[in-house]
């Protein structure tokens, strides 16, 4: 459970006594349990993909900052970024006639995830 932020100021002392003091500093103290939120992912679910190329692309938000955001197509991780939108274009030419997942998943600087997936057509 995290708690309100509260501020302190830094100060020095030398040895004459003479005190130097900081501009205040937030501080939270607690640990980060709130999972990232995917926010979008696209293609949708059923949707029959593109030939030759079809492009996925995803969001995701963090009550602090995420870490990590990850595409995965049937599997295989496609593309990483650590901002906060992926995008990939999935090169669909050889790709078998059937049902394929894309996964998509996200990753705070706590060690927090959350992931969401879809299944397209070929």
């Amino acid at each position: 459970m995290r708690t309100a932020p509260t501020t302190w100021p830094a100060k020095a002392y030398d040895a004459a006594g003479n005190v130097g003091s900081s501009s205040t500093v937030s501080v939270t103290l607690g640990n980060d349990t709130t999972p990232p939120v995917i926010t979008s992912l696209n293609p949708s679910s059923t949707l029959k993909v593109s030939v030759p190329k079809q492009t996925v692309s995803a969001s995701a938000t963090d009550d602090t900052k995420l870490a990590k955001l990850s595409l995965s197509i049937d599997g295989r991780e496609v593309a990483t970024t650590t901002g906060s939108s992926i995008s990939y274009n999935w090169n669909t030419r050889k790709v078998a006639k059937g049902s394929h997942t894309i996964t998509v998943r996200a990753w705070d600087g706590a060690g927090n995830s959350s992931s969401k997936s879809v299944a397209v057509y070929r």
